[in-house]
């Protein structure tokens, strides 16, 4: 009651200043009105057709999210517009087609050391010309901690994950017909893999971690046409948290993660890979400056990656501020930056080809719970000034 005293002192204040302060006051009440929004990770975003960003659930401490938020970037601001169905952390979202966001599986307790948390077969549709969400056909098979991706034809392609144990089964998604079916099988059970989309619609599925809880250093190709998997090159570096983007050569690299050879024998790596799909082979070509675990990677420009955050799998697990620009041509570090807030399991979009929306995650993590400290903020990265800027509206 106190703070809600403070503020509306506050905005009363400013309310008595001249009427050419009135942006700054409608930005001043937004920012005090959003500060006490709690922070986030194991959440998702997805980028609006208006290029607002609709931001998602997540674990906070021991409480799991269901609220629904969005970021106005004409405003610079976040916003609360309403809640999910279902509390859900370590989800997967995809926009469809039609502009409505696809929100399936994940957890819906928290994730304690030693403990299991409980996955949810739930999925819903969020439609943001009608602010409202929908419930979705159930998953045949709940799981957390798996990959989503969108076809050219509109279907959705859910794959491995965690439940009670770890997933090699796909199901695909038609919204046409608004029914989930079972697939098939990957090649390998994994979980906290990664999936990129080539331009000919085949996905490669990269790395991740097996039942054995072992880095997985196989990669397989999914094709829509056949809808099969097959088998693809192997990672020079096993590894898992890692990122992988699409160059614009039809290319994909890979960056950061880390190898565990058998528990608990973790290993950080710098190795930067690329995968060329007419060969069906990753190269190594060098490395990047810090090691990084749960980072972000964005293409910035035809020959230029940012990568920003993440963690270091070392004693005390420190989380990095810290941002670096890789050249894509030279293979080299060629710029660096550092973010407002230390982060991790953060999420990133990029606005107008010329900023990088950066938004929770977590900052540190308690060494005697194991549970991290949700990240409350969100930034902007300035493309061209290499510089970052803060968001109004806490999370």
């Amino acid at each position: 009651m106190k703070i809600i005293k403070l503020i509306c002192l506050i905005i009363f204040t400013l309310a008595e200043c001249k009427s050419h302060n009135e942006d700054n006051l409608e930005l001043m009440t937004l920012y005090l009105l959003n500060t006490q929004r709690f922070g986030r990770y194991g959440h998702s975003s997805e980028l609006l057709e208006n290029e607002s960003i609709l931001i998602m659930g997540g674990q906070n401490g021991y409480k799991v999210q269901n609220d629904l938020s969005i970021y106005e970037s004409n405003k610079n601001t976040v916003f609360q517009i309403g809640k999910m169905r279902t509390n859900r952390s370590n989800f997967k979202s995809v926009r469809l087609l039609d502009g409505r966001v696809f929100i399936v599986g994940g957890r819906i307790t928290a994730v304690n050391v030693g403990e299991n948390s409980t996955v949810t077969d739930f999925t819903e549709i969020y439609d943001p010309k009608t602010n409202s969400v929908i419930e979705g056909p159930k998953l045949n098979q709940g799981r957390s901690d798996f990959t989503m991706d969108i076809l050219d034809d509109g279907r959705v392609i859910i794959a491995g994950g965690k439940a009670e144990t770890v997933l090699k089964s796909v199901e695909i998604f038609d919204p046409n017909t608004m029914t989930i079916n079972l697939l098939g099988n990957m090649n390998f059970n994994r979980y906290l893999h990664t999936s990129t989309k080539l331009n000919n619609g085949k996905i490669l599925f990269i790395g991740g971690l097996d039942n054995l809880q072992l880095t997985i250093g196989s990669t397989e190709i999914f094709d829509p046409n056949t809808m099969s998997f097959t088998q693809s090159g192997n990672l020079s570096v096993p590894r898992v948290l890692h990122t992988s983007n699409l160059l614009s050569n039809n290319k994909i690299i890979v960056t950061g993660g880390y190898k565990v050879n058998n528990p608990p024998y973790v290993s950080n790596t710098k190795v930067i890979e690329i995968f060329d799909p007419v060969t069906n082979t990753f190269t190594s070509v060098g490395n990047i400056t810090e090691f990084r675990s749960g980072h972000s990677s964005n293409i910035i420009s035809s020959n230029e990656m940012l990568l920003c955050g993440g963690e270091q799998i070392v004693s005390g697990i420190p989380i990095l501020s810290s941002c670096e620009i890789y050249n894509l041509v030279s293979y080299s570090v060629i710029r660096s930056s550092e973010m407002l807030s230390k982060r991790s399991f953060h999420t990133t979009h990029i606005i107008s080809n010329s900023k990088v929306f950066i938004t929770s995650g977590y900052d540190r993590v308690n060494l005697d719970t194991g549970i991290p400290n949700a990240n409350k903020t969100s930034e902007i990265y300035n493309i061209d000034q290499n510089s970052f800027i803060p968001v109004y509206g806490d999370l």
